[in-house]
Formats: structure tokens, sequence, C-alpha cells
């Protein structure tokens, strides 16, 4: 009978650490988190084309930012789609190579997002693809106007997104401890 109490303990014990585990690595806080461009951000954002702002159709071009917040998942758009996703460094730059689609003509319009802030450049396309040969490379950022915000700017203070992952580890943590405590005092109740 006294086996069967500490195995008991022991089960019971095991259980409320997974219930703790799950309730921690469920939590809203192992989530993407999102990327806020604050009005300090929007006044300071830039990017540019190295190379200039003439492109061919399916040339890879290398797009630059900085002023960005640091480790910051923007969106890379070319012509209003989504083509990819890039992180900026710790001091909020990036830089990034974009395909452009072969049948592009005219001009089109390459840049980042994040919600509902958006930074783009227009480059004018010229030609058909051209083959490329080894020639020293050259760096031209082009001057870059900021772009409007999709919707006039909110005022008051920004909405909260996501969940708060405190109370999902406070209960974690509670129940561990209270798991601990009921062993303990299984084991005395058993000495005694």
């Amino acid at each position: 009978m006294n086996n069967n109490r500490k195995t008991g303990g022991a089960l019971a014990l095991l259980c409320v650490m997974l219930m703790a585990l799950v309730g921690v690595f469920a939590s809203p806080a192992s989530a993407q988190p999102i990327c806020v461009i604050t009005p300090t951000y929007e006044g300071t954002a830039v990017i540019g084309v190295v190379g200039g702002t003439t492109v061919t159709p399916g040339e890879t071009i290398t797009l630059e930012g900085s002023g960005f917040p640091p480790n910051c998942t923007l969106e890379i758009i070319v012509d209003g789609g989504v083509v990819g996703t890039v992180v900026t460094d710790g001091t909020g730059s990036f830089s990034t190579g974009v395909t452009l689609g072969s049948t592009i003509s005219g001009t089109v319009t390459v840049g980042v997002q994040a919600g509902d802030f958006v930074r783009t450049i227009t480059l004018q396309v010229e030609g058909a693809p051209v083959t490329t040969t080894t020639a020293a490379p050259t760096t031209t950022t082009a001057a870059v106007t900021p772009a409007q915000p999709l919707r006039p700017a909110a005022t008051g203070p920004l909405p909260i997104t996501g969940g708060d992952s405190s109370a999902f580890l406070a209960a974690g943590v509670a129940l561990v401890v209270l798991g601990g405590l009921t062993v303990l005092a299984v084991r005395r109740r058993n000495e005694a």
C-alpha cells in the first residue's frame, strides 16, 4: 500500500508538470512578434535599390533599407503583391535580393510593408532580359520619397494585438509549485 501512494504521488507530480509545460508552450509567446512601425520610424525608414532605378525584366535587384525597427520582419512587395519577407538587423537595416518578373514592362513598384506601413520605390523597366557579364559592381542608392500610409493615422494609443503570456507562465509555475508541495505533504504523511 505504501508503494502505491508513492507511485500515485509521483504520477500526480508528473501530470502537473506536463500540464504546466503545455500551458507555457501553448501560450502566444511562442508566436512570431508583430513588427510595429511607430511614428518615430515612419520619419526615418527609407529604401533604395543598388544600381539605380532602371531595371530589365527577370533581373534580380538588391533592395536595401535603413531606419526601421531592429529585428523587424517586413514583407517584400512587388506591384502590391507580397513576394517574401526580410528581417532587419540589430540597427534596423536590411539588404535582400528581389527577382522581378520576366514579363514586366513600363514601371514596377517594389517595397516593404509592415501592417499599414508601406515604403515603395518605382523602377523603370527597359528592354528585354539581358545576359550578364562580369563587371566591377557599382552601388547607387536612389532617393526615396516616403509613401503615404494606406489609411489616415489613428489617434490615441496603438491597439494591443496578441495575448499576454504572463498569465500562462504564472499558472504553469503555480501548478509546478502546487505539485511539489503535494508530493512533500504525501511523503510526510506516509513517514508519520
